[in-house]
């Protein structure tokens, strides 16, 4: 019998409890097309509703009571897991209506019928913490792949300075000197001269402070686009450096391998270190600048600035940018590395190009769509606001979504507004 091998215990919220009956609804809702002189209709799913699962539960024995009572608490906590005893676990479920019936011929016996529904959370507007939970996620991602990238190149330019005089590798000197100088100039800091050769993780640390120290001197508050295009304009400076070299391309360089690399190697792995920083530091930008959109928009504020008005396009553009930076950081770490080497510093890569994706999905969220609505009735922005939204201190956000007009609406003209 099926039952003695996969019937499982009936559970909510952790207390396990008895059935004996349970019944289980399913509907489906379904958006229904008719057509004149078309006979029958079409009918296109949306879904299914929430599931209804009424049950019946038993208490019974002298202790009774007990079990009973922490059953009736465990339904009054709200959702929580539900362990259906045929179809297995509902991730979250809560009651919706229960009766308790008690018996004079059954003594220390109880029956409890309960209605469970199955809750799925939605996605609610204005939903703050997401969007603050990815931010969070994207700056320690960038960190990582900084973190994995030095340590590979530091292993392999310290095996080739101990195979080769380090004075007789003019071509790659240049090659790491090229983005420091660079770095150096559009950030205006002087470094002191320690050998790029010999010390290739304080090369390193020096570039990556050099470019991200470019970040911390722009004003993201108020000019998220303006300051946007402007690192996007100095990091260009540094394509060339991070360009795969013409020609036919080194092998593939295995850091564990006795063999020491070639010089040629050594530069094709200096220029993918660049495009991981590069890549790093725009992802940073885009950190700075979504968290700027973040707090702009928990600011009620009458006066309209470019952070504020900042579109989801706009959004979405940055995070394009930053994420195809990280996808040609990837080819090129794959394409100088052996596979063991290049997937320490690739996988935390796809990790930060998700946190962007998602970071910029939720920030974008955060505010439902933009519609027009026709105002029917002589008005001003605060009754306007409760009437749309049942909420009059959103009146600054519908001046300022309106070019911050006059706070008076006539009867006919259309204003723009958020869906909820």
């Amino acid at each position: 019998m099926a039952w003695e091998k996969t019937l499982l215990e009936a559970k909510f919220a952790g207390l396990i409890f008895d059935i004996v009956k349970t019944d289980d609804e399913f509907t489906w809702a379904v958006v229904e097309h008719s057509y004149p002189y078309v006979n029958g209709s079409s009918v296109e799913g949306m879904g299914r509703d929430a599931r209804r699962i009424p049950v019946e539960a038993v208490f019974y024995g002298e202790d009774y009571e007990v079990f009973l009572n922490e059953f009736l608490k465990r339904l009054d906590s709200g959702a929580a897991e539900f362990i259906h005893p045929v179809f297995g676990s509902i991730a979250k479920a809560t009651a919706v209506r229960g009766s308790v019936h008690h018996d004079a011929d059954n003594p220390d016996y109880a029956s409890v019928s309960v209605e469970f529904i199955e809750y799925t959370p939605g996605n609610p507007f204005f939903d703050k913490a997401q969007a603050s939970k990815n931010l969070n996620t994207m700056a320690a991602a960038s960190t990582v792949c900084r973190e994995a990238a030095v340590s590979k190149y530091a292993t392999l330019l310290e095996k080739l300075r101990n195979a080769n005089p380090l004075s007789g590798l003019k071509k790659l000197r240049e090659a790491i000197t090229g983005p420091l100088l660079a770095a150096m100039e559009f950030s205006n800091a002087v470094l002191a001269s320690l050998d790029v050769l010999a010390y290739p993780r304080s090369w390193a640390n020096d570039f990556s402070a050099l470019i991200n120290g470019a970040l911390d001197i722009k004003d993201w508050g108020a000019n998220v686009l303006s300051e946007w295009s402007s690192i996007q304009a100095k990091f260009s400076l540094l394509d060339i450096f991070a360009a795969p070299s013409s020609g036919a391309q080194p092998e593939a360089v295995n850091t564990s391998s006795a063999t020491a690399p070639s010089e040629a190697q050594a530069i094709a792995v200096t220029q993918a270190t660049v495009a991981v920083f590069i890549a790093t530091a725009l992802a940073d930008a885009v950190t700075l600048a979504f968290t700027s959109i973040e707090d702009a928009q928990n600011i009620s504020s009458s006066i309209p600035t470019e952070t504020t008005e900042i579109k989801p396009a706009e959004i979405e553009a940055m995070a394009n940018t930053a994420r195809a930076a990280i996808e040609a950081a990837i080819e090129h770490c794959r394409s100088v590395y052996a596979l063991e080497d290049s997937r320490a510093i690739t996988e935390p890569l796809k990790d930060l190009a998700l946190a962007i994706q998602d970071t910029a999905a939720a920030l974008i969220e955060t505010r439902p769509p933009l519609v027009q609505r026709i105002v029917t009735a002589p008005t001003n922005m605060r009754l306007l606001a409760h009437h749309l939204y049942g909420d009059h201190t959103r009146a600054p956000e519908l001046w300022r979504l309106n070019g911050a007009r006059s706070p008076f609406v006539e009867t006919g003209e259309t204003v723009h507004a958020f869906a909820k």
